[in-house]
């Protein structure tokens, strides 16, 4: 719900609270509920109830609730900067502004760091447990993960990310 914020417009904080509060409710609710099937099959029906639960509450709550004033949706766009796919009408405000479409480089490095983050994890359980072929191998994905973020930052431009101008 954090995140999403970055490329839609339209989320607010009422969305994200009431994402929050919806989540906690129904992880009390279904605590209570019995589900047939093996812990797993259990843990994926709760997750998938949770989620989809979730995401129609935040949608409504988004909806339901004033926008953010224009003027702070500007400031926030100019400052930021974020990419056009979820921002267009307040990009259309800001023409002067170019058109930032970086979704599908976001996309990549979030999920090289996921990768990045669970073969770092998985690589210190397996060395913990003197599996150290798997660990080393998990490793080296890691950093692999890691040095394609790296390429990817340093080619679009650290100063990007530190709010500074570009020389």
């Amino acid at each position: 719900m954090l995140i999403l914020r970055w490329y839609w417009w339209r989320i607010n904080a009422w969305s994200e609270i009431v994402a929050t509060i919806g989540a906690a409710v129904l992880t009390f609710v279904l605590a209570n509920m019995k589900f047939s099937g093996n812990s797993a099959v259990v843990t994926a029906k709760t997750t998938l109830l949770t989620a989809a639960s979730t995401t129609i509450l935040w949608l409504a709550g988004t909806f339901l609730s004033r926008r953010e004033p224009t003027e702070k949706l500007v400031s926030f766009y100019r400052r930021v900067h974020p990419s056009i796919y979820g921002w267009q009408p307040i990009a259309k405000l800001c023409p002067e502004l170019p058109q930032v479409r970086d979704f599908s480089t976001n996309f990549a490095n979030w999920l090289a760091g996921v990768i990045m983050v669970y073969s770092a994890l998985f690589s210190i359980g397996h060395m913990v447990f003197h599996r150290f072929a798997i660990g080393l191998l998990l490793a080296v994905v890691s950093g692999i993960s890691g040095l394609f973020i790296f390429r990817n930052l340093s080619r679009q431009g650290w100063s990007t990310f530190s709010g500074a101008e570009k020389s």
